[in-house]
């Protein structure tokens, strides 16, 4: 569990030593545009830059705001992204000291002057071995439409990619960190490598809509409250993990009937269920789209929160079968924590 993304801002005025801050932009390369006809200048950036050693640290771009993104584990001086820290203060603090170090510049350290565009909350969860991993992955494909627009690339699975609220990322951890192992971008031991053979990493991204749209400060989100989201986000996805196989699937619509809590001023009755079912098993034979185009809007969406209700995710309604993952059942709400759980875990196995 990490934060593994987290960019800040800072309105310039908020930086106390304007002179110190003018020092450090003429120091650094430019991109400028210029009118050929006079040579006139017609504007000029600083150009972003970097903080590195023997891996990655933070980039930091000194425009019209102060922008300071990375990973915390970076600037938390972790040997790699795979574990770090949830706690939101304690990466902003990171992320500050190590712009100050690269800009020479003192920042203030009152959380109210920053705001947040961007936070990364990745949690990894061990499924097996790389086999099952890319079971994982291959299912996760499948989960397009609805409110999940799906792309992947090599192996990497992603929702909503240009989403300025949420977005999610899905992809086997143990070859990304052996890209980043040959960049000098992180470090890891032998065994660690073969450990980490297992996880399947799950990303949200909460992008700068998101924030804004926040009722409380960004300082005061908890590592609770961000696993609350993550949670949440993909458990419309991957679902509850309680749906085993195709005869569950009716078994757990029956014990709906009854219910009074799912739609307002009427209880769940045997009609209903049976008729879901119908649904379930015209999903099966002609895909999601065409059964949502066969019937009323009306009929399909309280169909929908039936299917939920029961336990179905939207990637089992897409695919019109159940979810590999309930095979081997990802609980969501216990991501592996630590590195120390993960080795505990291989040397159990």
């Amino acid at each position: 569990m990490l934060l593994d993304s987290l960019t800040l801002k800072l309105p310039e005025e908020k930086i106390r030593d304007q002179k110190a801050l003018a020092r450090y932009r003429a120091s650094r390369p430019h991109l400028s545009r210029f009118v050929p006809s006079t040579g006139e200048i017609e504007w000029q950036v600083c150009c972003r830059e970097s903080s590195r050693s023997d891996s990655h640290g933070v980039t930091v771009y000194a425009g019209a705001e102060l922008e300071i993104s990375g990973s915390p584990s970076r600037s938390l001086g972790l040997p790699h992204n795979v574990f770090g820290t949830l706690d939101i203060q304690k990466a902003a603090l990171a992320h500050i000291a190590a712009a100050e170090a690269l800009l020479g510049v003192e920042l203030p350290r009152d959380f109210a002057e920053y705001r947040v565009s961007r936070i990364d909350v990745t949690c990894n969860y061990h499924v097996g071995g790389p086999p099952e991993v890319r079971q994982h992955l291959a299912f996760l494909r499948q989960a397009d439409g609805g409110r999940y627009k799906v792309a992947s690339k090599d192996e990497t699975v992603y929702w909503s990619q240009g989403s300025r609220r949420r977005s999610g990322k899905a992809y086997a951890k143990a070859p990304h960190l052996r890209y980043q192992i040959g960049k000098r971008q992180a470090t890891a031991s032998a065994l660690e490598l073969e450990a980490m053979e297992g996880l399947l990493r799950l990303e949200l991204k909460l992008g700068s809509k998101w924030w804004h749209e926040a009722q409380k400060p960004w300082w005061e989100f908890t590592a609770a409250d961000l696993l609350s989201e993550h949670e949440a986000y993909f458990r419309g996805l991957i679902g509850t993990g309680e749906v085993v196989d195709m005869v569950d699937v009716r078994a757990a619509l029956e014990g709906l009937v009854g219910r009074d809590d799912l739609f307002p001023g009427r209880v769940v009755t045997e009609g209903r269920v049976m008729a879901a079912h119908r649904t379930w098993c015209l999903i099966q034979a002609i895909g999601h789209q065409q059964a949502k185009a066969s019937m009323r809007k009306a009929t399909w969406y309280d169909h929908l929160k039936l299917f939920n209700a029961a336990g179905l995710a939207w990637g089992d309604i897409a695919s019109g079968s159940i979810s590999p993952i309930r095979r081997r059942p990802l609980i969501l709400s216990q991501p592996i924590a630590s590195l120390d759980e993960l080795l505990r875990i291989r040397n159990a196995a």
